[in-house]
């Protein structure tokens, strides 16, 4: 019954400059301070392969990237003494297996050169993104400000505990509807007739947030008060009978636990600004019957 939240964003671009931004934003200079000059170290020659110069910079880019896929997996390797040169060894790698590519004259292949292109456009695309971050002031009381002027965006959005009964047919959800309303227990009607996983524990859902379930689904969780019934409701999973528990109604969340989704919203809508001035500058024409022929 979950459906995947409905990305406000769609385009791929804005997604990635949007993640870079943050990404970049936060590790910038405190706010009101210039960024920091690029250090002539940084472009200190560490190794040659074939002629091809990896530096400082190059190092340090790969074990910043090393060390955020491990810090998303709990993990410690890019941190130990040794991620230096493991940090070197995969980009001799790469330069190695590029220097074997150009060899073969892959690089003037078509589909090579368009990969490489967007590749180009994609680095473009989010060191423009950093660079309008480190622009944007962001002090304690700019983020106040912001919170109070959007509060419906930093609620929590209300959830509701309940259970359900879920079988293949109308007409036995029917029924079963039926001896509910007649005073019939429903999780021992659930762990008999479900057809789902929560058979085992009587129908139980646990908490259910708006937003995450199929709509005809959440419009029945959520029209319910605690101990309700719902009648019968139809989705792709089959036709449910729902029983609402608890409800916990919409409600702020506190500023301090809301600061750096704030930051995120200001640095999101600095983003949006500038792709709304790009777009009215540079035309975008989107052929929709070569889009609807893409059957990948």
């Amino acid at each position: 019954m979950s459906e995947r939240p409905q990305c406000q964003y769609h385009a791929r671009a804005a997604t990635l400059v949007a993640l870079a931004l943050l990404a970049v934003a936060f590790a910038s200079p405190a706010r009101g301070q210039s960024a920091r000059p690029p250090q002539p170290a940084a472009s200190r020659v560490v190794a040659e392969v074939g002629g091809k110069k990896i530096t400082v910079a190059d190092v340090e880019d790969e074990l910043a990237a090393a060390r955020q896929r491990d810090a998303a997996q709990n993990r410690l390797d890019a941190f130990t003494t040794a991620a230096k040169e493991s940090a070197l060894n995969r980009i001799v790698s790469v330069k190695l297996l590029a220097l074997g590519a150009a060899d073969r004259k892959l690089d003037a292949e078509p589909d090579v050169r368009r990969r490489l292109d967007n590749v180009i456009d994609e680095s473009l695309a989010v060191v423009l993104g950093a660079q309008l971050a480190a622009t944007i002031p962001i002090s304690p009381d700019a983020l106040r400000k912001y919170y109070d002027d959007h509060l419906p965006l930093f609620s929590d959005p209300g959830r509701a505990r309940a259970r359900h009964i879920v079988v293949a047919t109308e007409a036995e959800a029917a029924e079963l509807a039926r001896q509910l309303h007649g005073g019939a227990d429903f999780a021992a009607l659930a762990s008999e007739h479900n057809i789902d996983s929560t058979k085992a524990s009587g129908g139980e859902l646990g908490w259910i947030s708006r937003g995450v379930m199929v709509p005809t689904f959440e419009q029945a969780v959520f029209g319910l008060k605690p101990g309700e019934v719902s009648s019968v409701v139809q989705t792709s999973f089959g036709f449910h009978i729902v029983q609402v528990e608890e409800v916990e109604p919409a409600r702020p969340r506190p500023f301090e636990q809301s600061s750096e989704i704030v930051k995120q919203r200001i640095l999101q809508d600095a983003l949006d600004n500038l792709q709304a001035q790009l777009r009215a500058k540079y035309q975008v024409r989107i052929d929709q019957s070569v889009l609807a022929s893409i059957v990948r």
